[in-house]
């Protein structure tokens, strides 16, 4: 019987160290996430009131009846739409074949929906480089742009320290090194 205990004890410390290894398998960190994307689109309505100040076009009131006001509006609308599409389309040329899912947040007026900004998710292991370049392919870059723009830089210059580390010799060395850069591990995953 006290065998029969033994074995049992045994048995489930296994399993839960099997359990604790499942924990730690890898999963890619994404450069681009959805949250990132709805960031981006959640200032959409900021970043197009900016827009028609610049453009000097005045957002007509629900109830207004001005023609001239509704038709400045509404092609300023249909330009915003248009400029829209073509950074979709650049950022998803920028992507290739690491391009994912494009949103959009629209804006109903008058019975019709017009795209006021768009947002790039790329695929979870995107090469940081080509990352970089789906960022940088609109201008103006948006805020969330930039800063997408400033992480990847700095993850590209850990994983360029990280590879001068593994450089040094003897390996003791190299492992102080990179030991300053534990936090990057997974950046391995990744490719340049």
């Amino acid at each position: 019987m006290p065998r029969l205990i033994l074995f049992f004890i045994l048995l489930v410390s296994v399993a839960a160290g099997t359990n604790a290894d499942a924990k730690r398998i890898w999963h890619p960190k994404p450069i681009f996430t959805e949250a990132l994307c709805k960031q981006e689109l959640s200032q959409a309505a900021a970043a197009l009131g900016e827009k028609l100040k610049e453009a000097g076009v005045e957002a007509p009131s629900p109830d207004s009846r001005d023609a001239a006001v509704i038709g400045a509006y509404t092609q300023f609308l249909k330009g915003v739409d248009r400029e829209t599409k073509k950074r979709a389309a650049a950022q998803a040329r920028a992507a290739g074949k690491w391009k994912g899912p494009t949103r959009y947040k629209t804006l109903k007026w008058q019975g019709h929906k017009y795209r006021i900004t768009s947002c790039q998710v790329a695929k979870i292991k995107i090469p940081m480089t080509r990352a970089l370049r789906v960022v940088k392919v609109t201008t103006p870059p948006t805020a969330v742009d930039k800063q997408i723009a400033e992480e990847i830089q700095q993850l590209i210059k850990v994983k360029n320290a990280q590879r001068a580390c593994r450089q040094i010799r003897p390996f003791k060395k190299a492992r102080r090194c990179l030991a300053q850069y534990a936090d990057g591990w997974w950046l391995d995953r990744y490719p340049m």
